[in-house]
């Protein structure tokens, strides 16, 4: 897949110093984030684990998501955000 390359890239543009990718597979474009979440794709109680877990680890003092409920992104970006939303 192209998207980790793509993370990779904006990363080091930005400068970031560590990139943490779960490696949740891109199920390409979809808007409905209900739909996609119906699909399985993903296993939502893992990430959870995951994002929880690193949060833990780095102890962040800001969390940047998407916005959890807009149909102009992605429908797995609206999904983790929900699950960001849910843990903090």
């Amino acid at each position: 897949s192209i998207r980790p390359r793509e993370l990779e890239q904006v990363a080091e543009f930005f400068g970031f110093a560590n990139l943490v990718q779960l490696g949740h597979a891109d199920a390409g474009y979809m808007r409905n984030a209900d739909a996609f979440s119906a699909l399985g794709l993903w296993n939502q109680a893992l990430i959870e684990d995951q994002i929880s877990k690193l949060a833990q680890k780095v102890n962040p003092t800001v969390v940047l998501t998407m916005l959890p409920n807009h149909e102009q992104i992605h429908a797995h970006h609206q999904v983790t955000a929900q699950i960001v939303l849910q843990l903090y």
